[in-house]
């Protein structure tokens, strides 16, 4: 039997975490880390203003913002996203810059747990 965690709500938003969604037709990913593009299968949608969160390899947890959202038709569980990053959980949010992709440079550590320029590690 699999049993899947469902995403949490706070204040009206979805929360997900990318280490427990890495399974077939149940995964989140970083397509492109710098460009703050996600992709991924999931049974729900998600929303402008949803919240993703990556263990980090700073030993943090990374939280970012979906910006913009685009859902496949076929299949129907897919999406594309861009994110931006808002801190850490557990500290405040950070300040957006004014570069439109320059958010990622605010984090100590660039790149998630895994990923080595831009690509996923299949070692999870």
């Amino acid at each position: 039997m699999f049993l899947t965690e469902h995403p949490r709500e706070e204040k009206g938003q979805t929360i997900i975490n990318m280490w427990e969604r890495t399974g077939w037709g149940n995964s989140v990913q970083f397509t492109d880390y710098d460009k703050g593009s996600i992709s991924g299968h999931l049974s729900v949608r998600l929303k402008i203003g949803d919240e993703v969160r990556s263990k980090m390899q700073s030993g943090k947890i990374g939280r970012f913002k979906i910006i913009a959202h685009r859902q496949c038709h076929d299949p129907s569980d897919m999406f594309f996203a861009t994110v931006e990053a808002i801190g850490y959980v557990g500290e405040p949010e950070i300040v957006k810059v004014k570069k439109k992709f320059e958010w990622h440079k605010l984090f100590n550590v660039f790149k998630p747990k895994g990923e080595t320029n831009g690509s996923i590690s299949s070692n999870k």
